[in-house]
């Protein structure tokens, strides 16, 4: 007949406990390292879901050498954070991120055409780009005119 297994001592279960607590605040151990440990994953966890695409991008001149572009939330809510990107020679480049929708573009040069997309970020789901808004600066940059 075997013996049954004595339950743990308060002073292991308190060190077990303090374990387990610093295991799970740490930020560096993801969910597959708590499951490969034979953990369960982080209790109240926010499940990101994709965020939608961000719609109707715009740009409209606000000053001799700034653009705002604006565009639709189109559903998101929080905490979603809208990455805006300028189309370079090289290809997109971030500008900004925000979490309102609309964003004020400053120093454009003159004679330069810009275009600008908006993409949606929730947690480390991205949407797919909204569409191109596209402006260009004439008259040494004290006229801007919008792209159709």
């Amino acid at each position: 007949m075997r013996n049954s297994p004595r339950p743990p001592s308060p002073d292991v279960l308190e060190s077990l406990s303090s374990i387990v607590k610093r295991i799970y605040s740490d930020p560096n151990v993801d969910d597959k390292m708590l499951r490969d440990a034979g953990l369960a994953e982080r209790p109240g966890k926010p499940q990101y879901l994709t965020p939608n695409v961000p719609l109707d991008a715009t740009s409209n001149v606000v000053g001799p050498r700034a653009v705002e572009i604006r565009w639709k939330r189109n559903g998101n809510v929080s905490p979603t954070v809208y990455i805006i990107e300028q189309q370079t020679p090289s290809g997109w480049v971030q500008i900004a991120s925000e979490t309102a929708t609309k964003f004020v573009h400053n120093n454009i040069d003159a004679g330069v055409m810009q275009t600008y997309r908006v993409t949606a970020k929730r947690g480390n789901r991205f949407s797919p780009a909204s569409n191109e808004a596209t402006i260009w600066a004439t008259n040494g940059g004290v006229e801007l005119r919008v792209a159709a």
